[in-house]
C-alpha cells in the first residue's frame, strides 16, 4: 500500500474523530441552563457595597403574569444620601431594578434627616445607619422590607442625658410609594444588658402571603438575641410609652387587636449561659411541622456552646423544636433556606456552615465551609427530620455556604434545586457560586453547574466577593423557569442569570436481534467495494422530546460509536460507508412526535475475538447556533433550549458473536455452583464475612454467564477477589443496592466457555451495629441467557443460612465523691428546718459507669439504681438534689428530687460531676431550680445530632470503727487473681473465697435462702483523656405554651423522647447496727445482693452472717444462728477467734450476736460495744413518686429549668478510689462451695430486681441503657448527687463511722437479632461512703493532789516574801522634819498661774 493511501486513511479516521469531539466540547461549552453570556448586570458608586443583600420581588401586577412588575431589589448600605437627607452621610440606599444593564432606581424608604422631638432635640442618628443591609420579599405578596441594623437611638432619661443604643430599624412597603418604619427595640430598654444593642434588622424574612414579618435582633440582652413576628400592616408609634415593650401604647391599626394575628410576639431572655448566641441571626419562614402554617427557622451560629444552633419556632414564637451544630466555630446557622429537594411537597431546610474545617484533611485547609440539607418527611413525628444530606466545600477559605437560596425548579425535573454561595472561592479567591439539583433521595452528590467570577465575560477586572448575596426562586424574563441573582458587594456589582429551557429526551438505541447474538455464518449483506459477503445486522436509534417553553422544532447532532471497546481495532462499521465505525449526522425532531433512525452495520471476515462484546454508542446534543467560544457576551439574545443532563446523554447497545454450539446451533451449557462459608458469624466482628463460590461449566458455551446473590439488607458488600486463572474475561459485579433487590450480580463470562470455570471470593459487612433477624439468609445462583438442559438446573441454585453469634458482655463499675468524710452533726439542721442545701449535710456523689466488654452491642439494658432515702422508722438519710447527670446512650426516668424545696448551689447544680472525673466527653443534665414559694421545671425541644459483670447484693447502712478501708499490696494481687474468672450469661458467678490470713472449709448447705457477701475496696490514678461536646440550652425562648416533650439527637439521626414520664419505685428495706473498737459488726440479711466487677477487680464471696470488719478487707467470721447448715471457719484477726459448728465468738474490741429465722428479717439483732440497735420486723412496700417536668412560660433569668450538655476538649488526669461490696444468692436448693477447683458448677442464680433493702426505704431510679457497644465513646454514666442529713447518721451512729452505700443493677433486655435473652444478664455494683463524726475535744485534766500541792507551794512563797520585805522596813512610815511652805505652788499650765 502506497504511503498516500495510509496518509487519506489516517485522515479519513481522523476527521469523524474530530466531529465527535466536537460534539462533546458542544455539549458540555455552557454549562447547564443557568445561562452564562445573556447575563444581566448591575453596577453603582464604588464602596457603596451594592450588592451586599439582594431579594427578587414581584409586584402585585406580577401575580398575573405581566413580567414588566418583576425586579430585583438590592442593598447599598454605604450608599450617600447625604443629596436628601439633611444632616446625614451614607445612610444606606435600597435599589430596585429591572432586567436592563444598570437599570436601577433609588427607592426612598427613608428620606427625612434625623428626628428631632417636641424640644427640637435631636432623638436619633441616621449616618452610616447601613439602610439595605438587609432586604426581603414574600414569595406572594408584594410586601417588601428594608432595614438599618446601626440605627442608633438617643434615650433621653432625663433630657439631655443621652445614651447612644444601636438598636436598628426597618421599613416596610406595599407598593413604593407609601413606607412605614418598624423599629421594635426603639423603648426605653436602653443598654447592652436590655435592648439598647439589639441591632434590629440584621434579619428579617417575610411569610409567603405576606401576613408576618419576622426581624432578627441579635444583640438583645448581652448578645443572647431575640426575634419579633409583627404584623405588616399596624402601624406603630416612634416610641411605646415608658418601660413599655414594643407593640404596645397606641398601636394604630383597622385591624381587631385583641386578636393574635394581629398582636406583636417576641422571644424573650434567657438564662446567662446563652450570652453571646446571636439569635437572629439569619432566618427563613416555611412549613417545618407539617400543619400547613408557615414557621420561622432562626440562626443562632454562636449557640449551643459554640457550635450552633438553629431554633425553629411558629408565627407567634413559641418553639417546636431546636437543630444543633456539630463543630465549634463553624458557624453552624450564618446563612438559611428552604427548598423542596426531594419533590415531595414539603419544604426541606438548608442551614449554611461556612467556617467549617475538616479537621481531618492533612493539607491545612481551614474555613472550607459547609451545608447541611435536613429533609423533611419522616414517618413519625419523631422522625420527621431524620434525613440529612451534606455537601462540603472544595478549597480553603472558600467560606462555601455563606449564602443560600432557593431556585424552585430551575430544570423543569420536579424536584428542587438551590444554590450555594462560597464568596472567597476559586482560583484568585474572587467567588463561586454552586448550583445543586434534587432528585427523590435528596440533592445529587456534585453540584450540576459552577460559576465562577473568572467566567464573566466583559467583567475583567472580575468582581470580588462574587456570591456573597444569592436571590432566587422567582422567573424574570417570562419563561416559566426561575433565574438566579447574584450580589458582589466588594466590586459593588449585582448579576442576574437567565435559566435556558430544557427539553427532556427520550432516545434509544438497540440492535435487531431479541438474542443479542450475531452468527458469523449468516451473510447475509454484501459489500460494495469488494463484492464480498459479510455478516450483517440493523442498528435503530429513537428520539423524542418533551419540556416546557420549547418551540415545535428542534435539531440536535447525533452520532454513533460502533465497537466501542475496541477503538484501535473495531470489529464493525456501517454499510453505508464501509470501513468507517464513526458516524455524525444532524436530525430534526417535532416536539412530543418519536423519530427513528435505521443503519445497517456488519462484522469483518475473519473476526479474532470473538468474546468481547460488540457495543454501539449512541450520543446527541442540541444543535445550537452560538460560537462555542464561551467567553463572548449576548445581552439580548433569545435563550435557547438545552437537553436535560441528568438523563442519559449516551446510549448503549451490545450484541455478542455466536459460537459453534453443535448442528442445531443452540448452546446448552451445564452449570455447577459450589459455595462454601462459616456456619456462624460473630456480630460485631472485624472481619468480614467470606464467601468462596466456584462455578464450573461442564458443557457447552454459557453465554451471558452470570452468578446472583440476594443479599441480607443488613449486609454491605465490600470488595470481590478473584481466584484461580485470570485471563481473557474479568469478573465484574455490581453491587447490590435496594433498587436490586439487594441482589448482587457478577458476569462471569460471555461466554464462559466449555470446560472453563470461575472462583471467586466476595467480602461482607454489617451495614450497621443493629440487626433485627437472628440469621443472614442467602440465595445464590449461577445462569446465562441460553438455557440449560433439562434437569439440569439442580445444581445451579442454593439457600443457606449463616447463624449470628452474639457475644456481650455487661460490665458495671461505680466511685462515690468522696468515700470517706468526717462531718460534725452540730453544724447541721434538721431537714424541716433547713432552707438550703448546705444546711442538712455533707454532699455525696455516686457515680456510675456500665459498659460492653465484648464486640456484640447491646440493643438495651436496664439499670436500676437504689439508694436509702430514710431510716426505717422514716428518718431521712440520703436526700436526693437533682435528677441524675447522664453520658453516653442511657436515659434515666424522672425522680422525686428535693422534695423540700431547699435552695440549691446553683454553682453545684450547673456542675457536671462526670466531667470533673474525666468520666466522659459527652453529658447531659437535667436538674431544676425553686424558690421557697414556687419552682419551675421546663424541657426545651432539642434536634442533635453521643458509651457493664455482678450479682445481686444489699444496700448497706451500718455502722464501722475501721481503721481504713485501702487494700494491701497483698489483697491487690488477690483481686488481680480473681479478675481471670468468668461471669456467665446466666447470672451465676464462679468465683474464689479469700480472706486475709483465713481459710473458708468446704460446706454444704441446705437453706431457703443462702446469701454471701464480701466488701473489698480499690483505688488509683490516671490521666484518661476525655473529648468532650454537647449544647446548651436554658429555655431562652418566651413560648406561648407548655412544652410537652424534650427531643435529643446525635449524628445524622435525630431521635425524640418525652419528657413528662412517671416513675414507680420501690421503697426498700435496709438496717445497720453500730459497733466500737478496732471493729464493726455488719448485720445482713438480704433475699439477694448484687456482685460485680469494681476498677478491674472481680469480687470474691464469704459467708453471711455476723461480719465483723477488722483492719483488713476480707477476715472470715462466724455466727450463731438458725441456719439450717453446719459449717465451720478459721481464721485470724487482732483478737481471738474460736469457731466451730453453728457458732462463733469474738474476742477483742467487739462482739456480735445475730439470730435469723427468715428471709423477711423477722427477728432481732443486739451488739455489745458502745451501741446498741435492735432491728424491726421487716418487709418491704411499695411507693409511688410521680415527677413531671413540663415547661411554661417564663421570663428572665428567674425559676429557670436548663438541659445543660458540656461541649470541650481536654485530657483530664483522674483519681479514682472506691469500695464495693458484691455477694450473690439463690434460691433454695443445695449448694456446694469449696476452694479446691473440682469442677462444681452453680445454677444460675434466683435474682430480686426490686428488693435489694432489708432494713431501710430505698428510693429506686430507672435508667435505659442503649446501643452499648465496645467503643469508650459507647459507655454510659450515671452521677447521682446527694446530701446526708447529718442529724439522722448522728442518731444512727453518733461517735463513730457509719458506712452507706447505694446499688446500681444492670439487667439485660435486648440483644441483637435475639430479643430479650432467654437467661437472665443481670450485673451490679454497690458503691460505698463512710461518714465519721469529728472527735470531741476532751480537755486535759490535772490531778488533784497537783493543784492542792502547787497552792500550798505558792502561799508558802507569799509568806516568805512578805517576811522579807517586813525585815528590810518597808511597813515603818517616816514623816519629814522640815514643815516649811513650799517656795514655788505647782503652775498647772493656765493664764495667770504665775500669780498664785
Amino acid at each position: 500500500m502506497s504511503g498516500d493511501s495510509i496518509h487519506r486513511r489516517r485522515m479519513a479516521l481522523h476527521c469523524p474523530i474530530t466531529s465527535l469531539i466536537l460534539l462533546l466540547i458542544a455539549m458540555s461549552a455552557h454549562g447547564y441552563n443557568i445561562d452564562l453570556p445573556s447575563y444581566v448586570r448591575f453596577r453603582q458608586s464604588s464602596n457603596s457595597m451594592f450588592g451586599f443583600s439582594i431579594a427578587m420581588h414581584k409586584g402585585r401586577s406580577g401575580f398575573y403574569g405581566n413580567q414588566n412588575n418583576v425586579s430585583l431589589i438590592v442593598g447599598a448600605p454605604k450608599f450617600d444620601t447625604s443629596r436628601y437627607q439633611q444632616g446625614v452621610t451614607e445612610a444606606g440606599g435600597v435599589f430596585k431594578c429591572s432586567l436592563n444593564d444598570d437599570d436601577c432606581k433609588l427607592v426612598p424608604f427613608d428620606s427625612k434627616g434625623n428626628n428631632r422631638n417636641v424640644d427640637k432635640e435631636v432623638v436619633d442618628r441616621k449616618s452610616y445607619q447601613w439602610l439595605g443591609a438587609t432586604v426581603a420579599t414574600g414569595r406572594d405578596s408584594d410586601l417588601v422590607v428594608a432595614c438599618a441594623p446601626r440605627y442608633v437611638f438617643h434615650t433621653m432619661t432625663p433630657s439631655r442625658a443621652f445614651r447612644i443604643d444601636p438598636v436598628g430599624t426597618c421599613f416596610t412597603s406595599h407598593n413604593f410609594e407609601e413606607f412605614y418604619e418598624v423599629s421594635p427595640c426603639r423603648t426605653n430598654n436602653w443598654g447592652y444588658h436590655r435592648q439598647g444593642s439589639c441591632q434590629a434588622g440584621f434579619s428579617a424574612a417575610i411569610n409567603g402571603n405576606g401576613s408576618r414579618l419576622f426581624i432578627g435582633a441579635p444583640g438583645s440582652w448581652y448578645w443572647q438575641g431575640q426575634t419579633y413576628s409583627i404584623p405588616p400592616d399596624a402601624k406603630f408609634p416612634f416610641k411605646p410609652p415608658l418601660y413599655q415593650p414594643f407593640g404596645t401604647g397606641g398601636m394604630a391599626s383597622s385591624h381587631d387587636v385583641t386578636r393574635p394575628e394581629n398582636q406583636v410576639f417576641s422571644t424573650s431572655e434567657s438564662a446567662s449561659v446563652n450570652d453571646d448566641s446571636y439569635l437572629g441571626y439569619s432566618m427563613v419562614t416555611g412549613d417545618f411541622d407539617g400543619d400547613r402554617s408557615e414557621d420561622v427557622a432562626i440562626g443562632m451560629p454562636r449557640g449551643g456552646n459554640l457550635v450552633g444552633r438553629i431554633v425553629v419556632n411558629r408565627w407567634n414564637m413559641a418553639n417546636i423544636f431546636n437543630i444543633t451544630g456539630r463543630q465549634i466555630g463553624e458557624y453552624f446557622g450564618y446563612s438559611l433556606a428552604t427548598s423542596d429537594v426531594d419533590g415531595d411537597g414539603l419544604d426541606d431546610l438548608l442551614i449554611g456552615a461556612p467556617m467549617y474545617t475538616d479537621p481531618d484533611n492533612v493539607e491545612g485547609k481551614y474555613d472550607v465551609g459547609r451545608v447541611y440539607i435536613l429533609l423533611q418527611g419522616g414517618p413519625t413525628e419523631e422522625k420527621r427530620w431524620t434525613t440529612e444530606h451534606i455537601r462540603d466545600g472544595y478549597h480553603s477559605k472558600g467560606r462555601f455556604g455563606l449564602a443560600l437560596t432557593t431556585l424552585g425548579d430551575v430544570n423543569g425535573d420536579g424536584y428542587g434545586d438551590f444554590a450555594v454561595g462560597a464568596p472567597y472561592d476559586g482560583p484568585e479567591g474572587r467567588g463561586v457560586v454552586y448550583i445543586f439539583h434534587g432528585s427523590p433521595m435528596g440533592p445529587l452528590a456534585k453540584p450540576s453547574q459552577i460559576i465562577k467570577s473568572e467566567q464573566l465575560v466583559e467583567g475583567a477586572p472580575y468582581p470580588r466577593t462574587f456570591g456573597f448575596a444569592l436571590s432566587g426562586g422567582l422567573d424574570m424574563d417570562g419563561n416559566t423557569y426561575p433565574d438566579l441573582a447574584v450580589g458582589a458587594y466588594s466590586s459593588d456589582q449585582v448579576f442576574i442569570f437567565k435559566s435556558r429551557p430544557v427539553a427532556a429526551v427520550n432516545a434509544e438505541t438497540s440492535f435487531a436481534s431479541n438474542s443479542k447474538l450475531i452468527s458469523l455464518d449468516d451473510r447475509s449483506c454484501q459489500l460494495v467495494r469488494d463484492h464480498k459477503k459479510v455478516p450483517c445486522m440493523l442498528l435503530t436509534t429513537c428520539w423524542s422530546y418533551t419540556g416546557r417553553y420549547l418551540p415545535e422544532q428542534l435539531d440536535f447532532d447525533v452520532s454513533w460509536l460502533l465497537d466501542a471497546k475496541k477503538l484501535l481495532n473495531p470489529r464493525m462499521f456501517f454499510l453505508r460507508d464501509e470501513g468507517k465505525n464513526i458516524r455524525n449526522q444532524t436530525i430534526r425532531l417535532n416536539y412530543g412526535q418519536k423519530y427513528c433512525l435505521n443503519e445497517t452495520v456488519y462484522l469483518l471476515d475473519k473476526v479474532q475475538d470473538k468474546l468481547t462484546p460488540l457495543e454501539v454508542e449512541a450520543r446527541y446534543n442540541l444543535r445550537s447556533s452560538r460560537p462555542l467560544d464561551p467567553m463572548v457576551r449576548h445581552r439580548r439574545s433569545i435563550l435557547e433550549p438545552v437537553i436535560d443532563q441528568n438523563r442519559e446523554i449516551v446510549l448503549r447497545d451490545a450484541i455478542n458473536i455466536q459460537k459453534n454450539c453443535g448442528p442445531d446451533n443452540i448452546c446448552e451449557p451445564d452449570l455447577k455452583l459450589k459455595v462454601s462459608t462459616v456456619d456462624k458469624y460473630l456480630f460485631g466482628s472485624p472481619e468480614p464475612l467470606v464467601i468462596e463460590v466456584f462455578i464450573s461449566n461442564t458443557n457447552e458455551d454459557a453465554f451471558e454467564a452470570a452468578f446472583y446473590m440476594v443479599t441480607p439488607p443488613d449486609l454491605q458488600f465490600r470488595k470481590l477477589q478473584q481466584l484461580g486463572e485470570k485471563k481473557d474475561t474479568p469478573i465484574t459485579c455490581s453491587p447490590p443496592t435496594p433498587e436490586n433487590n439487594h441482589t448482587l450480580k457478577c458476569d462471569i463470562g460471555n461466554p464462559l466457555e466449555s470446560g472453563k470455570i470461575a472462583h471467586f471470593k466476595i467480602s461482607l459487612v454489617p451495614e450497621e451495629k443493629y440487626g433485627s433477624s437472628s440469621s443472614y439468609d442467602f440465595y445464590w445462583e449461577a445462569n446465562s441467557t441460553n438455557l440449560e438442559k433439562p434437569g439440569s438446573e439442580y445444581d445451579n441454585k442454593i439457600r443457606q443460612s449463616v447463624g449470628i453469634w452474639v457475644d456481650t458482655d455487661l460490665d458495671i463499675k461505680g466511685t462515690s465523691l468522696p468515700d470517706y468524710q468526717l462531718y460534725k452533726a452540730d453544724d447541721y439542721k434538721e431537714l424541716e428546718n433547713a432552707t438550703k442545701e448546705d444546711d442538712i449535710g455533707p454532699q455525696v456523689v455516686h457515680i456510675y459507669e456500665i459498659r460492653n466488654n465484648r464486640p456484640s452491642i447491646i440493643e438495651e439494658a436496664e439499670v436500676f439504681i437504689h439508694l436509702p432515702y430514710e431510716t426505717i422508722v422514716g428518718d431521712p438519710l440520703m436526700y436526693l438534689l437533682n435528677q441524675p447527670e447522664t453520658g453516653g446512650k442511657i436515659q434515666c426516668d424522672d425522680v422525686a428530687f428535693n422534695e423540700y424545696n431547699l435552695l440549691l448551689d446553683e454553682k453545684l447544680v450547673k456542675k457536671s460531676y462526670l466531667q470533673a472525673q474525666g468520666a466522659i466527653w459527652n453529658s447531659a443534665q437535667v436538674s431544676g431550680q425553686s424558690s421557697s414559694s414556687s419552682s419551675s421545671g421546663g424541657a426545651s425541644v432539642h434536634i442533635e445530632k453521643a458509651r457493664g459483670e455482678g450479682f445481686v447484693r444489699g444496700v448497706l447502712v451500718s455502722n464501722s470503727t475501721d481503721a481504713g478501708d485501702k487494700l494491701s499490696p497483698k489483697q491487690v494481687e488477690q483481686r488481680r487473681q480473681e479478675d481471670t474468672l468468668e461471669a456467665l450469661g446466666d447470672a451465676s458467678f464462679v468465683h474464689r473465697d479469700r480472706a486475709s490470713q483465713a481459710v473458708q472449709e468446704p460446706q454444704v448447705n441446705q437453706t431457703s435462702f443462702t446469701t454471701y457477701s464480701t466488701s473489698s475496696s480499690s483505688s488509683g490514678s490516671g490521666a484518661p483523656s476525655a473529648q468532650l461536646r454537647g449544647h446548651s440550652t436554658q429555655g431562652h425562648i418566651q413560648m406561648a405554651g407548655p412544652v410537652q416533650h424534650t427531643s435529643s439527637s446525635s449524628s445524622s439521626n435525630y431521635r425524640s423522647w418525652p419528657a413528662q414520664q412517671q416513675q414507680q419505685h420501690q421503697q426498700l428495706l435496709l438496717a445497720g447496727s453500730g459497733g466500737s473498737g478496732l471493729g464493726s459488726p455488719v448485720t445482713f440479711n438480704d433475699k439477694s445482693q448484687f456482685g460485680g466487677r469494681n476498677n478491674n477487680f472481680h469480687t470474691g464471696t464469704l459467708d453471711l452472717g455476723t461480719l465483723n470488719r477488722g483492719n483488713v478487707d476480707n477476715e472470715l467470721y462466724r455466727s450463731q444462728g438458725q441456719y439450717q447448715n453446719p459449717s465451720q471457719s478459721l481464721g485470724q484477726s487482732q483478737g481471738q477467734f474460736q469457731a466451730n459448728a453453728n457458732q462463733g465468738h469474738y474476742q477483742g474490741q467487739n462482739q456480735a450476736q445475730f439470730q435469723a429465722r427468715n428471709p423477711g428479717f423477722q427477728g432481732q439483732t443486739s451488739y455489745q460495744g458502745q451501741t446498741q440497735y435492735s432491728g424491726q420486723p421487716g418487709g418491704y412496700q411499695t411507693h409511688h413518686v410521680t415527677y413531671s417536668s413540663g415547661s411554661k412560660p417564663y421570663y428572665g433569668r428567674e425559676n429557670e429549668d436548663f438541659y445543660d450538655e458540656d461541649n470541650l476538649q481536654q485530657a483530664t488526669p483522674g483519681h479514682w478510689s472506691s469500695s464495693s461490696s458484691s455477694s450473690s444468692s439463690s434460691g433454695t436448693r443445695r449448694l456446694r462451695r469449696s476452694n479446691d477447683k473440682d469442677g462444681a458448677t452453680e445454677k444460675p442464680l434466683q435474682i430480686d430486681l426490686n428488693s435489694p433493702c432489708q432494713s431501710a426505704r430505698c428510693k429506686s431510679i430507672r435508667c435505659v441503657v442503649t446501643n452499648l457497644g465496645t467503643e469508650d465513646g459507647d459507655a454510659a454514666f450515671v452521677a447521682i448527687r446527694a446530701r446526708m442529713v447529718a442529724k439522722t447518721m448522728e442518731k444512727l451512729a453518733s461517735n463513730v463511722p457509719l458506712n452507706v452505700s447505694t446499688l446500681a443493677v444492670a439487667n439485660v433486655t435486648l440483644l441483637p437479632f435475639i430479643g430479650a435473652p432467654k437467661d437472665a444478664i443481670v450485673k451490679t455494683h454497690e458503691i460505698f461512703y463512710k461518714a465519721e463524726p469529728e472527735p470531741l475535744q476532751v480537755p486535759d485534766v490535772v490531778p488533784l493532789w497537783v493543784v492542792v500541792l502547787a497552792a500550798c507551794a505558792g502561799a508558802l512563797i507569799f509568806l516568805l516574801l512578805v517576811w522579807l520585805l517586813y525585815k528590810c522596813g518597808f511597813f515603818n512610815r517616816n514623816r519629814p522634819t522640815d514643815h516649811s511652805q513650799e517656795r514655788q505652788p505647782l503652775r498647772n499650765g493656765y493664764h495667770g498661774d504665775e500669780h498664785l
